[in-house]
């Protein structure tokens, strides 16, 4: 289902449009990303990876070859501590544990990236999940920051879930 998922992203307009992309890198349970960092890299687009800087806080840094990946935070491959930090990014490719039909995400608890979004209000942010992952509803705090497409098993679902998006 991950090899779907993101196929269904690599043919999306908004990712063949986006000049920069943050993409997560895949641990546990987690949609597998290798496929969007590999053609991102092979299609020179601007790509950036998480890397957590403190507690509760992460950037992004450029990759610009996947072998420079290290463990990191909880054992997270991370881009190694070189390079300009993301300024812009057109599109921003979110983990979570459970993400609801409104959009909301849940993480793993240390608000790492609804921190990080605040930084970058204007990113199209797309949530990828296995079916088990889409809840009915998400206990909403105030920093919490809303998906705007989820894509669960390469269906890609627009925020409010119920408007299939087919471009």
């Amino acid at each position: 289902m991950s090899l779907r998922t993101c196929q269904r992203l690599l043919a999306s307009s908004v990712r063949r449009k986006s000049g920069s992309l943050v993409v997560y890198v895949a641990i546990r349970s987690e949609v597998e990303t290798s496929w969007l960092i590999e053609a991102a890299l092979a299609e020179g687009k601007r790509l950036f990876v998480p890397r957590v800087t403190g507690k509760g806080l992460m950037t992004a840094l450029p990759l610009t070859d996947v072998t420079a990946l290290s463990p990191g935070f909880m054992g997270i491959p991370e881009p190694p501590p070189k390079g300009r930090p993301l300024t812009h990014a057109d599109l921003v490719v979110v983990p979570g544990v459970a993400f609801s039909w409104g959009g909301l995400r849940l993480g793993y608890g240390g608000g790492y990236y609804d921190r990080f979004f605040e930084a970058f209000p204007d990113s199209f942010r797309v949530g990828l999940l296995f079916g088990g992952q889409l809840v009915q509803d998400i206990p909403e705090e105030s920093h919490d920051v809303r998906m705007n497409a989820l894509i669960i098993d390469g269906i890609w679902l627009r925020v409010p879930v119920g408007l299939v998006h087919h471009d």
